[in-house]
């Protein structure tokens, strides 16, 4: 009963505290308390998975500033989940403010032991949207003859071999413009799926070219990316944001209950005082 008094009584600066706490410390270190998996991400996992050592992937990074805090973490998973599977990377940027990001990608990479050139290579910043992608599907020596830092990109040996969209296994877009382009562009060439990643509120959209088959699988918003992580077995960002939305929600649970239990108690507490 004293236990639940001192919890009753809690200076709000107190609470202040370990709600703080609650938030901050799976962000320094990610928990990875288990989240739900939903069936579009185990697709979209199971669709990454059938990337065999060899396999040509054109990675399109494609989206603002304004979404970069819930779209990075899926730039950082993904990443890991190709250069795990052995897939060589060509990257692109469609959108300017997508070039940062893009580096990153390409950094991240390194960071797991891929060579530039070799493993991955990338494009730069490639203006036009679907003219552009028409355009490098047709002939991407053609339409970007050097790299992002101005080497030709026929003297990387990735790209000695892959001259047209034929000659890729996959389109991988991150992408808050809507995969239009690409499902209208990629049929022409047989055998190459379109799997796509966004911010969650684009899902309803998406959905629609899941059904129809436009699109093999997709990855939709920051919860999403959490559970990717969790079926990576590589905690990240995404899954460290939803560790502090749960640990900050079972610290409030945890004051609400013991707060209640004591009001409930209280009148019998205070009974036994005045028989005293």
């Amino acid at each position: 009963m004293k236990s639940l008094n001192n919890v009753a009584h809690l200076r709000k600066y107190t609470i202040y505290a370990l709600v703080i706490l609650a938030m901050l410390i799976p962000l320094v270190k990610p928990i990875g308390l288990p989240v739900k998996i939903t069936e579009d991400t185990e697709g979209f996992y199971a669709a990454m998975e059938e990337f065999n050592p060899g396999d040509v992937v054109l990675w399109d990074i494609h989206f603002q500033l304004s979404s970069a805090n819930e779209l990075t973490p899926q730039i950082t998973a993904m990443a890991y989940h190709l250069a795990q599977r052995g897939a060589k990377c060509i990257i692109v940027s469609m959108h300017p403010e997508a070039y940062p990001f893009a580096l990153d990608a390409m950094e991240e990479f390194k960071r797991l032991g891929k060579d530039y050139g070799t493993d991955m290579v990338y494009l730069g910043y490639l203006p036009g949207e679907e003219v552009a992608v028409a355009s490098l599907l047709s002939d991407m020596h053609q339409t970007v003859p050097t790299d992002y830092e101005g080497t030709p990109i026929a003297s990387h040996p990735l790209m000695a071999n892959v001259k047209t969209g034929d000659d890729l296994t996959a389109v991988v877009s991150i992408n808050t413009s809507g995969p239009g382009s690409w499902t209208r562009q990629l049929p022409s060439y047989k055998n190459v799926d379109l799997l796509y990643a966004s911010i969650a509120n684009t899902k309803t959209t998406i959905q629609t070219y899941l059904d129809t088959g436009q699109i093999k699988a997709s990855l939709d918003g920051a919860r999403c990316t959490a559970e990717y992580e969790q079926l990576l077995e590589r905690p990240g960002k995404a899954l460290a944001l939803q560790d502090a939305s749960s640990c900050t929600f079972l610290v409030f649970l945890g004051l609400v209950v013991a707060g209640n239990v004591f009001q409930r108690l209280k009148p019998s507490v205070s009974r036994k005082g005045d028989a005293k």
